[in-house]
């Protein structure tokens, strides 16, 4: 096998340079050392040190930050835009491991009714530990108590005593959980509604305004268009007296048939084809294959 030298920069804390998806599908085709000087960089959102390096440059993102194709020469993240080969969609939720066995576990919700329904004890859930106290999560949160009491497990706004370990158990015994993103941009949409499927709860969202083209709206109730907290809060008093449509919602699969979500092995095409160039591996002219076409690995 070829041997190919990568290095990371710039990422969350917790990311493993040892252990992460972009090592899993370079190893299939490559003998792979992660070592400087690079082949090829991967670098994210928190700092600027890819800026030392000039080889091929492959960006990823799971935060609200779209791609700067002048800065690198790949990118992964979760705008809907079109760039070619150079660009994949793809949200965080899909790419970490442990989002992925969430993920998983949430798009067979709708097969695990009668066993959820059983669990229901408790009304909402809110598991949050960061973010500004009045930013429309906790505004929210602090008026749907005024209907109900809302069980915040977090360590923001906590009302049980103490912080949850084990967030999907904690959101099981719910009929609600709340899935607010910390910003609203279109196509920017985390792991927060995926935990909340993958406890068999129904969401209640509120952040990316194009959700609906990812996620089915029958199995969610979805927050961002109101106008107030009030507005929000009479929605699910609605939804939470109509046992009916609340079992309706959860018997929902979470996609819809043509939501064009990718699959976890889009993420080995797309690197694999990101690297396959020879020595220096910059990416060559648009036009070098003629007609702009380049070949790519199945």
């Amino acid at each position: 096998m070829e041997k190919l030298r990568v290095w990371f920069t710039d990422f969350w804390p917790t990311f493993d340079p040892n252990s992460n998806p972009f090592l899993d599908a370079l190893g299939k085709r490559y003998d792979v050392n992660v070592t400087q000087p690079p082949d090829v960089l991967f670098h994210s959102v928190f700092g600027s040190g890819f800026m030392e390096y000039d080889c091929l440059r492959v960006f990823y993102t799971g935060e609200c930050c779209t791609p700067d194709f002048n800065a690198c020469d790949y990118a992964i993240g979760f705008d809907y835009i079109d760039f070619g080969d150079r660009y994949l969609r793809l949200p965080l939720y899909l790419f970490n491991y442990e989002y992925r066995a969430g993920f998983d576990l949430a798009m067979t919700k709708h097969e695990r009714v009668e066993e959820a329904l059983k669990l229901k004890k408790r009304f909402c859930s809110f598991v949050y530990s960061s973010g500004g106290v009045s930013t429309p999560r906790y505004q929210f949160e602090r008026a749907l108590c005024g209907y109900k009491h809302v069980d915040s497990g977090g360590r923001a706004e906590n009302n049980i005593g103490y912080a949850v370990e084990n967030k999907l158990a904690f959101e099981r015994v719910h009929k609600f959980s709340i899935a607010f993103e910390n910003c609203v941009y279109p196509g920017y949409s985390t792991e927060k509604i995926v935990e909340s499927f993958a406890a068999a709860t129904v969401p209640l969202y509120y952040g990316d305004p194009t959700i609906g083209r990812q996620f089915n709206p029958n199995a969610f109730l979805n927050l961002s268009g109101c106008a107030d907290v009030d507005q929000m809060v009479g929605m699910v008093k609605e939804l939470d007296e109509d046992d009916a449509r609340y079992e309706y919602m959860l018997r929902q699969p979470i996609l819809l048939p043509d939501s064009n979500l990718p699959n976890y092995e889009a993420l080995d095409r797309f690197i694999l084809n990101a690297v396959r160039w020879p020595r220096a591996r910059r990416r060559p002219p648009r036009n070098a294959w003629g007609g702009g076409g380049v070949p790519v690995f199945d």
